[in-house]
């Protein structure tokens, strides 16, 4: 991780300890589980770019990708889910109905892009 990364106030050593685990395993699905929970209950611009880190870790992991985007989408950053949510809508299918909701609620346009749209053939 960053330099930024590390720079998360978890606030107790135990959180700190757990990051330290995730930095010397980046496979750890336990230690990244406490971490998530913990993120949860935090700003997003204060824990965004773990996120970012996870989803680069675990690419095709659609759990971790709802949960940064659902943090996201808590403090109404929809410019900030934009582009991520295109690219899972083309990358990822099984989370097509549930980033179509999503655009849907947030009056994101990623539907209107010719690419996407051929890719689903969508009719609305």
């Amino acid at each position: 991780m960053t330099e930024e990364r590390l720079q998360i106030d978890w606030g107790n050593d135990k959180l700190y300890r757990t990051q330290k685990q995730v930095e010397r395993n980046l496979y750890d699905l336990e230690a990244w589980s406490i971490l998530l929970r913990e993120c949860q209950t935090k700003h997003v611009s204060e824990v965004r770019a773990l996120y970012e880190h996870l989803i680069t870790i675990f690419p095709s992991a659609s759990r971790y990708w709802r949960i940064y985007i659902e943090h996201e989408m808590k403090f109404r950053n929809f410019e900030k889910v934009e582009k991520p949510l295109e690219l899972l809508l083309v990358e990822y299918l099984e989370l097509s109905d549930y980033l179509v909701d999503i655009t849907n609620k947030s009056r994101i346009h990623i539907l209107a892009n010719d690419n996407v749209y051929e890719q689903f053939n969508y009719n609305d």
